[in-house]
């Protein structure tokens, strides 16, 4: 495996632009990207999710353990057969920070993990086939907390759950063929009747959702909804409820880089940071619907790794923290 590929994944973009300014060749130049890897002392170079807390702390989730990172040194969480409260496994694939400053983990085989900062110690909820309010499946791929403080975890197999941190519950919801109110493509739950209504990939349908793979959720200012799929973005409008598409075209350099979005951001200025399965970074301008495109450049030590998979992207300060990855993709709402 090439040393550059394997070590180099996790980037910094320091944003030296405003939102004044445009996308002039000047503005491009301005923006680099510094690398950090296993030489810092991170644990693994196969990153699948990273958060920043209230404390200004770096959490990443990789392959062999949680990795906390204080802008100096990296400590690692690893599992411990011997200690019941270590972290009950990985690849981590979600991070959410709760309101208490909580961290709650999702692993990929080993459950859902609560994160003690003062203790330092796990408490783990796993599937439990006795107990039908257990969490649905072991595989968690997203984590999500509410206003009400209810956290909603998405996992692999087990549909959608609520858990309630009172009574350490989950209340699951899942797909069902017979019923059109459940999970299926784009959903939107109503808490009231606890149904879905779903928005799904019609091809007779241009301005339908163009897939129904989705990767990646943000919502900006002007309340509109943008959905990264593994066919192209999509802009939402609640309103009209329609769908309008960005696809790549091979023939047009400012369209989007790759179909397959795998994480989106929208920053101060309204512009949208969008992150691909191959295609690297792109920021798109909602007023030109035009995108600018961040690869690597072999020559520019200061640009993306060779590796052009985005998986997260998250706000830090002046700045925007993203993830690379060669083997595996997750996606991360940014609120």
């Amino acid at each position: 495996m090439n040393k550059c590929r394997a070590l180099l994944f996790y980037v910094l973009i320091w944003l030296a632009l405003t939102a004044q300014q445009t996308f002039s060749q000047q503005a491009h130049q301005d923006i680099r990207f510094e690398h950090l890897s296993q030489e810092q002392g991170l644990s693994q170079s196969s990153a699948h999710s990273v958060l920043q807390d209230r404390q200004g702390y770096i959490w990443i989730g990789t392959d062999d353990g949680l990795n906390c990172y204080d802008g100096y040194r990296f400590t690692v969480f690893r599992n411990d057969a011997k200690d019941s409260t270590s972290i009950s496994g990985y690849p981590i694939y979600s991070l959410c920070e709760d309101r208490s400053g909580s961290l709650w983990i999702g692993t990929f085989g080993g459950g859902l993990n609560k994160f003690n900062p003062t203790t330092k110690s796990f408490e783990h909820f796993t599937n439990d086939p006795k107990k039908p309010q257990s969490l649905s499946n072991n595989y968690v791929r997203a984590i999500y907390q509410d206003r009400s403080g209810s956290l909603w975890v998405g996992s692999d197999g087990g549909g959608l759950s609520k858990f309630d941190p009172s009574t350490k519950t989950f209340e699951h919801f899942t797909s069902d063929p017979k019923n059109p109110k459940s999970l299926g493509g784009l959903n939107k739950f109503d808490p009231a009747t606890k149904s879905f209504e779903c928005f799904k990939s019609d091809p007779k349908n241009s301005k339908s959702l163009s897939n129904n793979n989705i990767k990646a959720i943000s919502q900006d200012r002007a309340g509109s909804i943008w959905i990264g799929t593994q066919g192209g973005l999509n802009k939402f409008d609640p309103k009209t409820q329609l769908f309008e598409h960005f696809i790549n075209d091979p023939k047009s350099p400012n369209s989007l880089s790759n179909n397959i979005v795998s994480s989106i951001y929208g920053d101060r200025s309204g512009s949208l940071w969008v992150g691909s399965d191959g295609g690297g970074l792109s920021k798109f301008d909602p007023s030109t619907k035009t995108f600018e495109h961040f690869t690597s450049d072999p020559k520019n030590p200061k640009s993306l790794p060779r590796t052009q998979r985005v998986l997260a992207i998250i706000p830090s300060g002046q700045s925007i923290k993203i993830t690379q990855n060669r083997f595996g993709w997750v996606p991360i709402l940014v609120g």
